[in-house]
């Protein structure tokens, strides 16, 4: 990485950040205040912008949900949903001569949703007065009929359906002149009771312990007429909604438009917080910053592209400067990049682990999966996800890594001989042995033991603990890699190759003790390589300490074999997952299989069923916990020894874009 410092015209600043942000090949930096220069604020534009911003999020957003909401109303298709739009820069750039044209359309779309709301609000209020009119929809008279007389107090209203023969019952006991009821309307009927007005209060007071609520209507009108009334009202409310959900429908060919003014808007807010990092006078303005050095011959193109009236030069970052992190990696490792930036990215100053990282993220989950059917699954998903999807995103590369781990699923599937819990060869939970499929190369995870020092032990078990020592080793290789990097090639030796020695003789001793390996031969040059090794990791651990800190340092180092001790067995959870999927997938095939050789054709289907359901449900959680815990032992075991991290990716100006990506 390089640094950038120019020094322009004010009057062209925006036509040189345009240009940058073309190359997407410079991250703005703060720049130092020269002598008789000063920071600008762009506070006020920049509450411009977001204003407009604002609106027009706004508006991509209304019109979106309403096209999805007509498409899948009316089932049809149409491309207004698509979010990813490959443009030049010259057309993005174009976008600022739209603005008027897409804020119009952005006034028409709020409108257009106010009405969809108000009509909804309408049709609520009118369906809420017609469930109140309904008990009353046979009462011919109209409703100013019912109204107190001088010595009589009319009592018209309703009572729950489930509770009319106890008023009924009230009603024929109490000291009532009239009483009539009508056909129950959804669970209510409306009753009509008249009593002197001596005795209404205690009338009243009675009706209501029967959930008895008076009428809310009154007037010249029947309940008839009120209805049809409400009825044509919500009729008029659902074709004004129909027509603005339509227009809305119909805006939606605008939403390229508003997408691309969108992500324009946010460029130009960009343009507007860098603006503040410039210190500058009335007509100049200063500014730094990061370029890759290769393409450094680019950004000056593109700067002599738009301008003859700056000066720029390129310098080395400081060794004091931590400059933002530019990962460069093939396209396979890419996609790794995802695991590795959840954790935190690799810092500017050290070297980035992806590559490393990738082949034992993509070991582990394939041995965790361990089936062909599985990892052929995971291919399939992982990939054409991925393929449907044109911007680089995070999401975009997790499933690429799905896919990748797919592939050494479908590996250890293999040698595990596994074919969606099938296999060539029975044991306590797969009773149905298929002979036609390939013979395991690889131990049974659940039968098969093995003798380590006289300790009979799962040997997959071993193989997952073995795998646990290789990535250590690996860990201390990087290590010394580092160091190496920075020129320190004693810490490189004694806190690097000098662990991965001990740990190659752990391994070494390990199965010269196992008595299945046939490698007994192994058992001495193992304990003696693991102990010179620690020997000489202790005498040399405080290689740079003084007095009594190389005394402490060395048997800091001693104690640390029971954190090694510790890591290693933390790779037993490899063999604890496989193993509880394996058998997971074992008994839904074993089981379903049962079913489906009973002879019933409804139990077949029933097999066939909880073959599907169950592969599915140890599909998706092994595929969870596979990645959980991979992640985890790269960020806790792998990661501990040697990575720093702690950097910031690299942003160069343009990149926080949503909808767009710029051809070439």
């Amino acid at each position: 990485m390089s640094r950038l410092r120019l020094v322009g015209l004010t009057a062209e600043r925006n036509g040189i950040l345009n240009a940058l942000a073309a190359s997407g090949l410079a991250e703005i930096k703060e720049c130092a205040a020269p002598d008789n220069t000063a920071y600008h604020s762009e506070e006020n534009a920049l509450a411009a912008l977001s204003d407009k911003a604002d609106r027009v999020n706004g508006a991509v957003s209304r019109i979106a949900r309403s096209v999805e909401e007509y498409v899948r109303e009316h089932k049809i298709s149409c491309d207004y949903l698509k979010e990813n739009y490959e443009v030049s820069f010259a057309e993005f750039i174009a976008a600022e001569k739209t603005e008027e044209q897409m804020l119009a359309v952005c006034g028409e779309a709020e409108r257009l949703w106010a009405s969809v709301s108000d009509a909804n609000a309408g049709i609520i209020r009118m369906k809420a007065g017609l469930k109140a009119l309904h008990p009353y929809s046979e009462v011919k008279e109209s409703f100013s009929q019912f109204a107190d007389t001088k010595t009589s107090a009319v009592f018209f209203g309703s009572v729950p359906a489930d509770k009319l023969q106890g008023f009924k019952a009230f009603a024929e006991n109490a000291e009532l002149t009239d009483y009539e009821e009508w056909e129950p309307k959804d669970d209510q009927v409306a009753v009509l009771l008249v009593s002197h007005k001596t005795v209404a209060e205690a009338v009243f007071s009675e009706m209501v312990s029967f959930g008895f609520q008076r009428c809310p209507f009154t007037g010249e009108f029947t309940a008839r007429r009120l209805i049809d009334e409400r009825v044509r009202e919500i009729a008029a409310y659902e074709k004004q909604k129909a027509e603005a959900e339509s227009a809305l429908f119909a805006l939606g060919e605008k939403l390229k438009g508003l997408r691309i003014l969108s992500d324009y808007y946010s460029f130009c807010a960009e343009k507007l917080i860098a603006a503040e990092k410039f210190p500058g006078t009335a007509t100049s303005f200063v500014m730094e910053a990061y370029v890759p050095k290769e393409a450094q011959e680019r950004v000056s193109c593109a700067i002599n592209g738009v301008s003859d009236n700056v000066y720029f030069e390129f310098a080395e970052v400081s060794a004091n400067e931590m400059p933002p992190t530019l990962m460069k990696n093939n396209k396979v490792v890419k996609n790794f990049e995802f695991v590795t930036n959840m954790y935190t990215p690799p810092n500017y100053r050290e070297f980035d682990p992806n590559a490393v990282m990738a082949v034992f993220f993509s070991i582990f989950m394939g041995f965790i999966m361990a089936d062909v059917g599985y990892g052929m699954l995971m291919c399939l998903g992982g990939f054409i996800l991925a393929a449907r999807q044109k911007r680089d995103t995070g999401m975009r590369r997790l499933e690429k890594v799905i896919g990748i781990g797919g592939i050494f699923t479908i590996i250890f599937g293999f040698l595990f001989g596994s074919y969606f819990g099938f296999s060539a060869v029975a044991n306590s939970t797969n009773t149905f042995a298929v002979e036609f499929l390939p013979k395991p190369i690889l131990p049974d995870a659940q039968e098969s033991m093995v003798s380590l020092a006289g300790i009979n032990i799962p040997a997959v078990l071993l193989i997952a603990l073995a795998m646990g020592i290789i990535q250590l080793m690996a860990s201390n290789a990087c290590k010394a890699y580092g160091e190496f990097r920075r020129g320190k090639i004693a810490e490189g030796v004694f806190f690097g190759i000098i662990w991965v020695i001990f740990l190659g003789g752990l391994l070494a001793l390990v199965l010269g003790l196992t008595a299945e390996t046939g490698m007994e031969y192994l058992t001495l040059p193992g304990a003696v390589t693991a102990a010179v090794s620690l020997v000489v990791a202790a005498a040399t651990a405080g290689i740079r300490e003084k007095g009594f800190g190389k005394i402490t340092k060395g048997f800091g180092a001693v104690y640390g074999i029971i954190n090694y001790l510790s890591d290693i067995l933390s790779y037993a959870r490899l063999y604890g997952l496989m193993l509880s999927g394996a058998i997971i997938a074992q008994i839904a095939s074993g089981q379903g299989m049962l079913l489906v050789v009973s002879g019933n054709i409804g139990l077949a289907v029933l097999g066939v069923a909880v073959m599907i359901i169950g592969h599915a449900f140890n599909l998706a959680m092994g595929l969870l916990g596979a990645y959980i815990h991979d992640a985890r032992l790269q960020y806790i075991e792998f990661f501990s020894r040697f990575y720093e991290g702690e950097g910031e990716l690299f942003s160069p100006l343009g990149s926080g874009r949503k909808y767009v990506s710029f051809i070439n």
